[in-house]
Formats: structure tokens, sequence, C-alpha cells
């Protein structure tokens, strides 16, 4: 695996699950983020500054996963641009294949519609509004409209058979089909042919995390 200069992070953080009921503290962080979602679940995910036990607060679960990608990206990250630590924050509980690189433009991508698009990611669909986005570009008009398309999306999310049924008849302008986009340029897709999920971009998570970073880049 290729390494950078911002390998060196991996020193000074560490993404970790955290059990949420044996610490007040740690359960009010995710707390303030999740609000009354937090009691439904017994981990919390986040990234821990190791010197300062701040915590960069990402997800929930019922569950550990063994497998944690973190150290892998923050290798691969070029810099410290806020969408390259909006791309990591967005991928670091998934299990990437050894080839797959976030920050790389891919080759020979096969919709010159979505790359234009998604050229933010590089290709992969990893938030929301870049769902919302390729479905509006897909819809016939008395669907397209904000209210739907959160639905759709939501609906997306949590595996509704008919939306997932209904991304095979809908097409990119350029004629690709959706469904097909979704397959193989969504993390989850690229090894075991399901639908990846999409998230929120952690706007604040990633400044926090740039900040903490430059100190250490810059000592």
């Amino acid at each position: 695996m290729k390494r950078n200069n911002l390998a060196v992070l991996n020193a000074y953080f560490k993404c970790q699950y955290f059990e949420l009921a044996k610490d007040a503290i740690i359960y009010q962080q995710f707390e303030s983020y999740y609000n009354e979602q937090t009691k439904d679940y017994q981990y919390g995910l986040g990234i821990i500054e190791l010197s300062t036990n701040q915590v960069l607060v990402l997800g929930l679960a019922n569950e550990m996963d063994n497998h944690i990608s973190f150290e892998q990206l923050l290798s691969q990250m070029p810099n410290l641009s806020l969408q390259n630590v909006l791309i990591l924050l967005a991928l670091v509980n998934n299990k990437p294949l050894p080839t797959f690189n976030p920050y790389n433009r891919f080759e020979n991508y096969p919709s010159q519609f979505a790359i234009e698009l998604l050229k933010d990611t590089n290709g992969y669909v990893l938030f929301r509004y870049q769902l919302m986005q390729l479905l509006s570009s897909c819809l016939r008009v008395e669907e397209n409209y904000t209210k739907q398309l959160v639905a759709y999306t939501r609906q997306y999310n949590n595996r509704c058979a008919s939306v997932l049924k209904k991304l095979n008849n809908l097409y990119l302008p350029d004629g690709y089909c959706l469904a097909d986009l979704l397959l193989n340029y969504t993390l989850v897709g690229n090894d075991n042919g399901f639908f990846g999920f999409v998230s929120y971009p952690r706007y604040q998570q990633a400044y926090q995390f740039i900040q903490q970073s430059e100190k250490y880049l810059t000592a």
C-alpha cells in the first residue's frame, strides 16, 4: 500500500467503537448528535484524538465490525482538503477492495454525465445529495420534486424493494442505467453486487479533523 505524509496521523488518531452504556460522557457526546436514536444502540463509532481524548462522532451500531478502514484510507489520502476528509469520514467503517482508492479518478468510467456530477468523489456515489441529483436527472416531471426525491433517497437506504426495482428502469441523460451505476460505483457494490448506502456529508467533523490534524503536520 502506498503511503503518504498523512500516514503519520495514524500515530495521533484512532477509529474505534465505544460501549455507550459504560461511559456517560461518551453517551452524551453521541446523544448530542443523534438525540433519542442513541438509546437504541449499544455502540458508538468515532475517531479519537489520542492526546486529548476528543471524539469525532461518526455513527451508531449494535455490533462491532472488526475491520475499520481508517488507517488505510488515511494513508491513501493525498491532502487534508475538505472534500478528501469528507470522503474519509463517509467511508471509514467500510471494507474497500485492496485496489480501491476513493481519492483517484476512475479510468474508462462508463457515464460522462455521472463522472461530471460526481467529480468531488471521483465517480463514487457517497452522499444523499448526490443520489438526489442522479434521481432528478432520470425521473419524470411528476415525480421530480424535492419531497419525492428525499422520500426515494430514504427508501433507497431502507432497502425498499419497489424503489430498488425502479432503479432498473431509470436512465441518466447519456443512457447509462442508474441501477448499474449504483451497483458498481458505491463502495458496497464494488465486490458483492449490492447497492451501497448514502450518507450526509459530515462538514462539522471534517473541519474539526482538519484543525486537529494540522498541528501534528506542522510541528
